[in-house]
Parts: structure tokens; C-alpha cells; sequence
């Protein structure tokens, strides 16, 4: 497992501030996790959208997931 040091703490730190700047927690937590899956990419912008969107359909792909998106307004 690679460790990203001081990097590691920029999309938790986005999500937070967004979610008190934007009181959208939705799209804080989205923003959130493109910063993190950009970090991990490497800064390629095209690879992380394309490991987020893998990740989406994965955790997408369980009817108790998606009930609970569902219900939260996704």
C-alpha cells in the first residue's frame, strides 16, 4: 500500500470545508472522493474519473446500496 503523506489529508479537509461552505454534504462527499481517487491516480485527471466511476458501479451493484442512495436523495 503506497502511502501519499500530507496529500492523504486534502480530501478529507475538502469534504468538511465544502460541507460547511456548500451545506451540500452530497456533493462535499462526491468532491471528496474525485480529490482522493486524483490524488491516488497519480494527478491524471482522465484515470481518476474512470477508477471513480468503477468504484460507483461497484458499490452500485448491491440492492441495499442502492436502496440507501436512494432514500438520500443520489
Amino acid at each position: 500500500m503506497a502511502s501519499f503523506g500530507i496529500w492523504g489529508l486534502i480530501p478529507p479537509v475538502l469534504t468538511i470545508t465544502l460541507a460547511f461552505i456548500t451545506k451540500d454534504v452530497i456533493a462535499s462527499l462526491f468532491l471528496g472522493i474525485l480529490s482522493g481517487t486524483l490524488i491516488v491516480a497519480g494527478g491524471n485527471p482522465i484515470i481518476a474519473v474512470i477508477n471513480l466511476t468503477d468504484m460507483l458501479a461497484d458499490s452500485l451493484n448491491d440492492g441495499w446500496n442502492i436502496r440507501i442512495c436512494s432514500s438520500v436523495r443520489c
